[in-house]
């Protein structure tokens, strides 16, 4: 007898699929000669060839590959501490409910900060578009926006583009870049980050961006920035590390630019490295599907 309450999961399921490939935007590259269908509601590309679709993975899936727990671990652990701390009163109504919540709070605060990312970035490019977005409400994504814009006066920025989708033919990899600008007379890529640290796996990113960029274009430019903007003001930035009981942490800045492209060489050896997590993937996909197979 068929289990109505599965049949209704997966009616629900085959609804959110359908609504989540429903829209999609046509972006034609290399002169049309290659066509992606780009998913936001899923963040999917498909490759269209011949009238089939190709999942293709983005770049952010292969610099995934890296382990990022040394970071991560430690910072949930003391933010969970840190909310049951603050919330101690609470043991002698539901300790349950307090350790519920303690070990949701940096999933929570995590989403969050996920959340005003993604309303600075979507704020810009909507600026760079000529949109003229109105100033955001929210007072983090406001400071971000507004020390964004703190940096375009300070330098002579021309943007060229926003949020642009490349692909590379030559190894089939696709993925959607911030920024094309010169940035004082000099074409770049700006990368924009709005957490607290800068990390290697953006140095490999930004390096496929720059080669899929070039390899379409023809345009022989090398030149990358990560621009990290902070969402948060002196004082907040202050008080956080306070609050870690740091007493001899680094200046505040409003935007931290990084050029990743001091040496010439720069440029290959951060692609080089995203290569070898483009054949890992590559190499763990067949290792997952051989495994199945031998266990069957």
């Amino acid at each position: 007898m068929a289990n109505p309450y599965a049949e209704s999961a997966k009616k629900e399921r085959i609804k959110l699929r359908n609504k989540y490939m429903a829209e999609f935007k046509e972006i034609k590259l290399y002169g049309e000669l290659v066509t992606i269908h780009f998913y936001p509601n899923s963040h999917a590309y498909y490759l269209v060839e011949n009238g089939k679709k190709t999942r293709l993975a983005g770049v952010t899936t292969y610099t995934g590959l890296l382990d990022k727990s040394a970071a991560l671990i430690p910072w949930a652990v003391r933010t969970t501490v840190e909310y049951v701390r603050k919330n101690l009163d609470q043991l002698q109504n539901d300790p349950n409910e307090l350790l519920k919540a303690a070990r949701e709070e940096a999933n929570r605060q995590r989403d969050l900060a996920a959340e005003i990312g993604k309303a600075i970035h979507s704020w810009i490019e909507q600026h760079i578009k000529g949109e003229n977005p109105e100033m955001p409400e929210d007072d983090k994504v406001l400071t971000g926006v507004n020390n964004f814009l703190e940096w375009v006066d300070g330098n002579k920025v021309e943007f060229i583009g926003s949020e642009k989708i490349i692909y590379s033919m030559q190894h089939r990899y696709v993925g959607t870049l911030d920024i094309l600008a010169k940035v004082n007379g000099r074409k770049c890529l700006l990368d924009i980050k709005t957490g607290n640290g800068i990390y290697p796996e953006m140095k490999m990113q930004t390096a496929a961006y720059v080669m899929a960029e070039m390899e379409e274009s023809g345009d022989d430019f090398a030149s990358r920035y990560i621009l990290r903007i902070s969402k948060e003001t002196e004082e907040e930035y202050k008080a956080r590390m306070e609050e870690k009981g740091k007493t001899d942490y680094p200046a505040f800045k409003l935007v931290e630019p990084v050029f990743l492209d001091d040496d010439v060489g720069d440029l290959m050896k951060d692609f080089d490295g995203f290569l070898s997590l483009l054949n890992l993937y590559k190499w763990k996909s067949y290792a997952e599907k051989n495994l199945n197979n031998l266990r069957k």
